[in-house]
């Protein structure tokens, strides 16, 4: 039995440099890199489970707008990792055209597949582009669906106001679309609660709650005053620090203006840990210039491994401004590293915190919250309560995710 993990999105080309593609790179005929970044979702997944049994093949398929051929690289664990040429295509959208990436040739290879050995698709987050050919295609082949961010229906945009108006005759098709194709799916797992209820309505199969998930045999609790000083950072300040793709749903720049508020009063440090596209990055380091100017934010990049760590144990408050999450990796490293956290009302984290009644927890786009929230945390100098990391690793730790994944795959052969 071979599982076909699809990802429905090309490699983050505008957010990973060439030297970050620690998996495997290529280059096109136009000269441009090519390759794995080894950080998706599908890729952790496929290790993890791989780690764990030999009883499934395991390939992560992905369109990729760059690639001139298929690619295809099989680690030395035995995951398989292609990429298929693919296209930008583009669908009428109310009175505007929206983008989507389609690779008819990684259509044709599953459908040759499926003829020939028993497979099992996993398909991830969206029902619309890639998603939707392959569920069209897709008659016999057991599905399961993956979702990673807040449940999204068109149903949910009925009664949205829209300057775009015309877009709610697409909402409707789309809807009774999915409506009509959703049982196809043998199996859903979903992040977070938030919508559950809508996806009920219209899918009778089996669900269950599952997250990403995080390596707790290398994201521990380390000595604070080494990783500052390994770092170059003050050892002196009270060190906040967020690790995120700089994209604007992470809000950082609404927690930015928060700090210049208040960077009068308290002596911090801001450590944003991370990179995106060029016109963010910018529109944050334009930002924060009068606190960049008085040391009190500091951006270091995009990091992994041992430089990650330290960064994260150097912190006395990890901070989630995001204003949607299906369930934070950051979070779950942060949990891992056992620091408390200050978090928006999102995700999946955000829900394990209430219920165990840990972290610091603020209104997504409150921004006056936030401000009082955070100065009582500095004006006090009490840290919010940390999660167990023992609940932590149950709920996030690679291996425990991979299990819950195994037994799906194992019923869907009885």
């Amino acid at each position: 039995m071979t599982i076909i993990n699809i990802l429905y999105h090309q490699p983050a080309y505008d957010c990973f440099k060439n030297k970050e593609l620690p998996g495997k790179g290529w280059r096109n005929n136009k000269g441009e890199i090519i390759g794995i970044s080894g950080n998706e979702f599908a890729h952790s997944l496929g290790n993890a489970i791989l780690k764990l049994t030999k009883n499934f093949n395991y390939e992560v398929w992905q369109p990729d707008l760059r690639a001139d051929e298929i690619l295809s690289h099989t680690f030395e664990n035995g995951l398989t990792y292609r990429l298929f040429p693919a296209v930008s295509k583009r669908k009428l959208y109310g009175v505007k055209l929206v983008k989507y990436v389609h690779s008819a040739p990684l259509i044709r290879e599953l459908v040759k597949r499926a003829v020939n050995e028993n497979i099992i698709i996993n398909l991830n987050t969206s029902f619309t582009g890639i998603n939707k050919s392959i569920l069209e295609k897709a008659k016999q082949i057991p599905v399961i669906f993956t979702i990673h961010a807040e449940i999204r229906l068109p149903s949910l945009r009925f009664f949205t106001p829209k300057r775009n108006i015309f877009s709610k005759v697409n909402d409707l098709f789309d809807y009774f679309w999915i409506k009509h194709h959703i049982g196809k799916i043998k199996y859903i797992t979903h992040c977070n609660d938030k919508n559950l209820n809508y996806l009920k309505r219209i899918y009778k199969g089996k669900m269950e709650k599952i997250t990403m998930g995080c390596d707790f045999s290398f994201f521990k609790k380390l000595d604070k005053a080494r990783c500052r000083n390994e770092a170059g950072l003050p050892r002196d300040k009270f060190i906040m620090t967020s690790v995120a793709t700089l994209r604007d749903v992470k809000e950082i720049d609404k927690f930015i203006e928060v700090l210049i508020k208040i960077e009068e009063k308290y002596d911090f440090l801001y450590v944003i840990v991370g990179h995106g596209t060029e016109q963010y990055e910018k529109y944050l380091i334009d930002l924060s210039q009068p606190l960049i100017k008085k040391n009190k934010i500091k951006f270091v990049g995009y990091q992994r491994g041992e430089w990650l760590l330290k960064y994260l144990n150097s912190a006395d408050l990890f901070i989630s401004s995001s204003r949607s999450e299906g369930a934070s990796v950051s979070i779950m490293e942060a949990f891992a590293c056992e620091l408390p956290v200050f978090s928006t009302k999102t995700g999946q984290t955000a829900e394990l915190m209430e219920e165990e009644q840990v972290g610091c927890l603020a209104g997504i786009k409150n921004y006056p919250e936030w401000k009082e929230k955070l100065e009582n945390i500095l004006k006090n100098k009490q840290l919010p309560k940390i999660l167990n990391r023992d609940l932590a690793k149950e709920h996030y730790d690679w291996e425990n995710i991979a299990r819950r994944f195994i037994k799906i795959y194992k019923s869907l052969l009885n």
